[in-house]
């Protein structure tokens, strides 16, 4: 694995990469080294936070702490705060694809699309030929503006707002030596999400049935039965990728989870699935600056390795 401090896309000389969650907070602070010029995380923590003003406090603090005023924020939103849809692209101009997408959204979310912010991005091209597929990401605007909020009133300004999956491709891109897609298995407190990339390219990300809570136990045979679950999640995964997409199959199977949820896992479901599976090494092993290592921090981190 490539030194992650290494591997930070330059943008200003300090920024964030944030991310709100309805149970905690979670911030990567980055600086461009004097003496070096290199870019390099210097601060990093997850705090718990469960009400507006214990968030509004947790940010205050941080940002007078670590000269945060002004600093612009790349915010990315976890997995439970939008929603992933992929559709047919409609034939119009780039410029007005999001609003011509809107219309089909109706049926796929359940908040009136008037109040959604939407965007998208382009599926890579399937095994069939025939209309363009693209990604469309949407979130209500109320969340968005609550986030928006928060972060100005603490003194930050947002730069930037993206979601979990592209966060972790760039994370699996910048973080891992190898041209082959791979699939990344991001465990957290509330659930897990796999992702199949290659480089800057994002397939697609399967949300799965299984938490950090539910990795805890000691009873072997609930080990079994949950890595027989998620095994079967993810080959039905790879399965469609193999079908859909047409690419030589994934044989690399990456998992993330801080802290580390059970050794015993990566093992298991690689004897089930016949791949390489692993855990990947610590984030904060790498990085200066960390106080609390948590599940969140990796998604504020691929924040801040953008791939634009």
């Amino acid at each position: 694995m490539k030194k992650l401090h290494a591997l930070l896309k330059k943008g200003s000389d300090r920024d964030v990469g944030l991310v709100i969650s309805d149970r905690a907070l979670a911030l990567v602070q980055r600086e461009r080294m004097r003496m070096t010029g290199r870019y390099g995380v210097v601060f990093a923590e997850q705090c718990d936070c469960t009400t507006p003003a214990q968030q509004k406090s947790i940010l205050q603090n941080w940002v007078n702490s670590h000269s945060l005023r002004k600093a612009p924020v790349n915010l990315i939103l976890p997995q439970r705060a939008f929603d992933l849809v992929q559709l047919e692209r409609p034939d119009v101009l780039d410029t007005e694809l999001n609003a011509a997408i809107r219309w089909r959204l109706k049926d796929s979310v359940d908040y009136p699309v008037s109040e959604a912010i939407v965007d998208t991005f382009p599926v890579p091209a399937g095994r069939q030929s025939g209309n363009a597929r693209v990604y469309v990401s949407c979130a209500p605007q109320t969340r968005l503006k609550t986030y928006v909020n928060l972060i100005e009133e603490s003194g930050m300004s947002v730069r930037s707002i993206s979601i979990a999956p592209l966060a972790m491709r760039n994370l699996a891109q910048y973080s891992l030596n190898t041209q082959e897609a791979v699939g990344f298995v991001h465990i957290t407190a509330d659930d897990a999400a796999l992702y199949i990339c290659r480089g800057e390219l994002f397939y697609l990300s399967r949300v799965l049935n299984i938490s950090q809570v539910q990795l805890a136990t000691d009873d072997l045979s609930e080990r079994e039965a949950l890595s027989e679950q998620l095994a079967l999640e993810i080959q039905r995964t790879l399965d469609y990728y193999d079908s859909y997409f047409g690419h030589s199959p994934i044989r690399q199977l990456w998992f993330e989870s801080s802290p580390q949820a059970a050794n015993w896992l990566a093992e298991q479901i690689g004897t089930i699935l016949g791949l390489r599976c692993a855990w990947l090494k610590q984030l904060g092993d790498d990085l200066h600056g960390v106080v609390n290592w948590g599940d969140l921090l990796p998604l504020a981190l691929g924040g801040l390795m953008d791939t634009e």
